[in-house]
């Protein structure tokens, strides 16, 4: 190889990585200006003022949503475009804490989407607080899941509940023989997977008890 060659591929080594650089900049600079003209909200634990810096629960050890969400980032604040989004999540957060409060936010350095919430949901490492929309903000469960409806699926990509808060039948279920009249049947409006489980484990148990039972009888 020549050292004309060799200086060629440096240069154009250099020129990619400048390239890549520029458009993370860009990317950077963009998302900026679509956060200048976004309103954001954030639903979380009352006694916050105008002014204050909402910090990551890595800095605070408050309570937040990556105590409930295993992939949510402890060193980094949530919030959302979706107003009655940001009020359920007061309510969540501040199950057996008091109440919970509705702000207004502005993210403080680059804000990204959040894989949870793809349409709606932001992530930034801070954010400060414009305004305190709400001081008192709490949610009834149907509500809260009707708030969170829109968004939340299965690892199948199904949606996890209906509009009316039917809970849906997701690929691991139907390998187990359940349908979605079993669904209908054996489970409250707006059930989460944690409430559901044991239910619909138990359906199962005697399901299949009375199938060994009738093996038995038969021969």
């Amino acid at each position: 190889m020549s050292t004309v060659d060799g200086r060629d591929r440096r240069r154009n080594g250099r020129a990619r990585r400048m390239g890549k650089a520029s458009t993370d900049k860009a990317r950077r600079r963009q998302a900026r200006e679509v956060a200048a003209r976004t309103t954001f909200w954030h639903g979380g634990v009352a006694g916050l003022q105008v002014g204050d810096r909402l910090l990551s629960p890595e800095l605070t050890n408050a309570i937040s949503v990556s105590n409930y969400d295993p992939i949510a980032r402890k060193n980094r604040v949530y919030f959302t475009t979706d107003r009655q989004l940001a009020r359920a999540y007061a309510s969540l957060m501040t199950e057996g804490l008091g109440h919970g409060a509705l702000y207004r936010v502005a993210p403080v350095g680059d804000t990204e989407s959040d894989p949870d919430f793809p349409a709606a949901g932001f992530q930034a490492r801070s954010a400060l607080i414009l305004e305190v929309e709400e001081y008192d903000t709490l949610l009834s469960p149907s509500e809260a899941g009707r708030a969170r409806q829109p968004y939340t699926t299965w690892d199948d990509g199904r949606l996890m509940w209906d509009r009316r808060g039917q809970m849906q039948l997701n690929r691991h279920m139907e390998a187990y023989g359940l349908n979605q009249g079993h669904l209908n049947r054996l489970l409250p409006l707006w059930a989460t997977p944690e409430e559901a489980s044991p239910i619909l484990n138990d359906h199962l148990h005697r399901t299949e008890a009375r199938g060994s039972a009738g093996n038995r009888s038969s021969s």
